[in-house]
């Protein structure tokens, strides 16, 4: 925090809750909230606390650090959730969740979901919050399995672009976990806001014949056979590619962790200086090929989107966007 001039952490099973900066911990002392103060720009106060979650008032912003052990039952973990409802539902301010849930959905590109994330994704739904996390970046590592657990919740309002998410695959946490990072803007006011012009057809000039041939029997049935074989030698030929991708990832992130695990223990033991430098090296390189993978597949899923898009602007594209709009 102090290399990176980071002014507040959010922690999820922390190993100590004292020393440097503000501490406020949960009752259990399983999720915490450090507040480091930068020349009186930063006050906190403690707002609210729980068996596991605390939630601190940080300037303008509120802030919740949550922790549920796999080792919760399903009745622990929803109440956890029906507090932070009772906190959201008082709340008038900014508000950032976040912490170790221990849930697991597709609905925010894990592999799996599994009962907490089926009762997560119900509380979204019910909170009117979303997931902020870099879609398809795991939180969780080990050479046998990879998920998405640490999550960072944001009302799903107009005010939900005032934070940025990102997921750090690159330095080291000497653990199974990834650093997370947030960027929080700053609110904008009601009058930096401007209405935008309605863009649409002027169905007043429509040429009601012209319109009416264009759309003969015949010719639409040629043209949906054609896009229906087109669509699908496309659905194959990009299926094939993004499983290639897949696997070099889910290879290259194999080696990647295994020369992080052989840094760390290294680190522990009494080693050349040399050797760990060469160790160091190695991992980095493995960390920078892994994060090429993942701009290289990130490239080609958004070259296909534009692409899909030139073929069928009424489709797939349409929908999401629409969806977005409507939220």
């Amino acid at each position: 925090m102090f290399e990176r001039r980071i002014p507040v952490a959010v922690v999820s099973d922390p190993y100590r809750t004292s020393g440097a900066g503000m501490w406020y911990t949960s009752k259990s002392q399983a999720c915490a909230i450090l507040v480091l103060y930068n020349r009186g720009t930063i006050s906190s106060t403690l707002v609210k606390r729980g068996a596991d979650f605390v939630v601190v008032s940080i300037n303008d912003l509120r802030v919740a650090s949550c922790y549920s052990p796999p080792s919760r039952s399903a009745a622990e973990f929803g109440l956890l959730l029906h507090e932070l409802h009772d906190f959201i539902a008082d709340s008038r301010c900014r508000t950032i969740i976040a912490g170790d849930f221990n849930a697991q959905s597709t609905s925010w590109s894990d592999r799996i979901t599994n009962d907490r994330g089926g009762a997560l994704e119900d509380w979204l739904d019910m909170a009117s919050f979303w997931v902020v996390n870099d879609r398809g970046v795991p939180t969780f590592e080990r050479p046998q399995d990879r998920s998405v657990i640490d999550l960072c919740l944001v009302p799903n309002d107009s005010s939900r672009e005032f934070v940025r998410c990102s997921v750090d695959t690159i330095n080291c946490s000497f653990s199974d976990y990834n650093y997370i990072y947030w960027d929080i803007a700053k609110p904008r006011s009601r009058e930096s806001f401007t209405k935008c012009a309605v863009k649409g057809w002027s169905f007043d000039k429509i040429d009601k014949d012209k319109f009416k041939r264009s759309f003969s029997l015949s010719s639409a049935f040629d043209e949906a056979g054609q896009a229906v074989l087109s669509a699908d030698q496309l659905d194959q030929d990009q299926s094939s590619k993004e499983g290639l991708l897949v696997d070099e990832i889910a290879a290259l992130r194999s080696v990647s962790i295994r020369a992080r695990r052989l840094y760390t223990r290294a680190r522990g033991k009494r080693n050349p200086p040399e050797d760990l430098s060469d160790l160091r090296r190695s991992f980095v390189r493995s960390m920078r090929a892994v994060k090429a993978a993942i701009n290289k597949s990130q490239q080609a899923a958004w070259n296909e989107f534009i692409g899909e898009i030139d073929r069928d602007p009424w489709g797939r594209p349409y929908i999401i966007v629409m969806k977005r709009v409507r939220a």
